[in-house]
């Protein structure tokens, strides 16, 4: 579990289980299919016992349960199956142990992304269910996004867009191309990108990333978390502690792949043999006698491609006051970028 090749080697195995068990199978269900391990099949109820043994035959380590219709309804993912008068209609279902959570209006995220997820969720319930029960699932809709924060009129606005096949229809036929690069999104900031005049608004789209993420930020990783002396592939910043008697304001911007503890040695290393050249940070030491605070260094963020890396290094140095870093750490970044970020990000 986990593994990005996951469903596709379950869509594999249970491919080869479902033509080797129900080639050899006498009774056929009517209607069979799948989704990676969930089956739906429709049989006779004298062969329910004999089929689910023939399916958990098919390898030790696979077994199945089966759970049946309950009063002509059953679940099936999130669709609710009703036999009603010998036809199949629809639902949309939902666990009982469903939160109701999408994402919340008020959220720290992209408004795209928040419209673009209430209009989903909207499309699929209603899309997956009969036409009898859209009063209800309406109700429901309006219940849950109310629920995430969502105001009424925003609601009734993308309710009113689901069912204009006009305004569907138009959104369908008018699309243009573009070329979408990937943001990290900045409340307040972000939204300024949008308008900023530093790309061909006409060919390139700018697709905003949360810093948080399901991996980072709601689970708890279960190898333990590295301690900060052992993180790579890191943007850091140093502090000045001064001489000692007086207190020196200056900090120091770096990035490194190493891990911090090694990149830490290597600042001691420089600043003990005079090698004044070698960092800015070992210049202004040597120069002015201080000692760097190496026991509190901020890990200022991590990335593993270089590139980004050099170029996160070179916006906190933008954006941190009294650095004792060198005018040419900042010679890699394009003007256009650092004019953008003294205008807007250091506001």
């Amino acid at each position: 579990m986990g593994s990005p090749a996951s469903p596709i080697l379950a869509d594999i195995v249970m491919e080869a289980l479902l033509d080797e068990v129900f080639e050899n199978i006498q009774d056929k269900p009517k209607i069979i299919t799948k989704y990676v391990d969930d089956i739906f099949i429709i049989l006779k109820s004298s062969h329910v016992n004999s089929t689910l043994t023939a399916l958990n035959s098919f390898h030790p380590k696979i077994q199945f349960t089966v759970e049946y219709e309950n009063n002509g309804e059953l679940p099936y993912l999130d669709v609710m199956v009703i036999r009603k008068n010998n036809q199949l209609i629809f639902d949309w279902y939902k666990k009982p142990t469903s939160s109701g959570r999408l994402i919340n209006y008020n959220s720290k995220q992209p408004n795209q992304v928040i419209i673009n997820t209430a209009k989903k969720f909207i499309k699929r319930v209603l899309d997956i269910s009969d036409i009898v029960f859209r009063q209800k699932n309406i109700k429901i809709i309006m219940d849950t996004l109310i629920s995430n924060s969502f105001p009424l009129n925003i609601i009734k606005t993308l309710l009113n867009q689901h069912f204009n096949p006009l305004v569907r229809t138009n959104l369908a036929t008018n699309v243009t191309q573009f070329s979408y690069k990937s943001v990290l999104y900045i409340p307040n900031l972000s939204n300024r990108m949008l308008n900023a005049p530093i790309r061909n608004k006409d060919s390139v789209r700018l697709a905003f990333k949360s810093a948080n993420i399901l991996r980072t930020s709601l689970f708890s990783n279960l190898k333990g978390e590295f301690s900060k002396n052992e993180k790579s592939d890191i943007v850091y910043k140093i502090k000045c502690l001064g001489d000692g008697t007086n207190h020196c304001p200056s900090v120091y911007v770096g990035t490194s792949m190493q891990k911090l503890k090694n990149r830490i040695a290597g600042h001691r290393s420089d600043i003990h043999s005079g090698h004044s050249q070698k960092t800015a940070l070992a210049l202004h030491c040597i120069d002015e006698g201080h000692r760097p605070d190496f026991n509190n260094v901020d890990i200022l963020q991590t990335e593993k491609h270089y590139s980004k890396r050099m170029l996160l290094e070179m916006l906190h140095i933008l954006d941190t006051d009294n650095t004792v870093n060198r005018r040419s750490d900042c010679e890699g970044l394009s003007n256009i970028y650092s004019q953008f970020v003294q205008r807007n990000m250091l506001d």
